[in-house]
């Protein structure tokens, strides 16, 4: 039998585009993006303590919210602030760490990330490249089956970290999902591109003091 090239090459061809199209509607660009809520984040509350280390009284700062209570050393250098964006509940300064604001957000159980699993993850970053389309993702990790920094109040975390050109140059912000319980909590990370990552391991020694309460 003698195959009739020009149809053969057709053949060929309309087979390969429907494996890519198959392959497309499996990989999860069918999948409803998950955006972040409108609604304000609920503030923290603040306030002064010790705690006794080997008799050495230690000034501590306790952080609280309704849903949440952690403490960290309370230090000259470092601020909770009122939220400047109803985006976050508080958002912690240091001024060692210049250039750079950590913004803490808290959601109950439901109104944002279900959880921590690739398909809701999946789901949150096609809405952010949805609402952000111009942002380059530079990082993508988990501690989810291998150990990696930062040590987020010793639980499962996802990260995400991307940048974006601005008429004040390159900015960065990095975003870090863990569950407390079923509360979602989210550390932001922002700032120039340079601080971000001049910063990077200070940030994270700074979100590894913080403990549950």
């Amino acid at each position: 039998m003698t195959l009739n090239k020009p149809l053969y090459t057709i053949a060929l061809l309309m087979g390969t585009a429907a494996a890519a199209f198959s392959q497309t509607a499996n990989d999860g660009s069918d999948l409803e993006a998950l955006f972040w809520p409108k609604s304000a984040r609920p503030e923290l509350s603040t306030r002064s303590s010790f705690d006794n280390f080997d008799g050495i009284h230690v000034p501590m700062l306790l952080v609280q919210s309704s849903d949440l209570s952690f403490e960290l050393a309370n230090r000259e250098n470092l601020r909770i602030n009122r939220p400047s964006s109803s985006r976050y509940s508080g958002e912690i300064t240091d001024t060692q760490l210049p250039g750079i604001t950590i913004g803490l957000s808290l959601f109950k159980g439901g109104e944002f990330l279900p959880d921590l699993s690739e398909v809701s993850w999946s789901a949150y970053r096609k809405g952010l490249l949805i609402e952000k389309p111009y942002i380059e993702i530079v990082l993508e990790n988990t501690n989810i089956g291998q150990a990696i920094t930062p040590y987020v109040f010793g639980k499962q975390f996802r990260q995400i970290v991307y940048q974006l050109e601005t008429t004040r140059g390159l900015v960065k912000r990095r975003e870090i999902f863990c569950f407390v319980g079923s509360n979602l909590v989210v550390f932001t990370i922002s700032g120039t591109k340079q601080s971000v990552d001049l910063h990077w391991t200070a940030v994270e020694n700074l979100i590894s003091e913080l403990s549950l309460e």
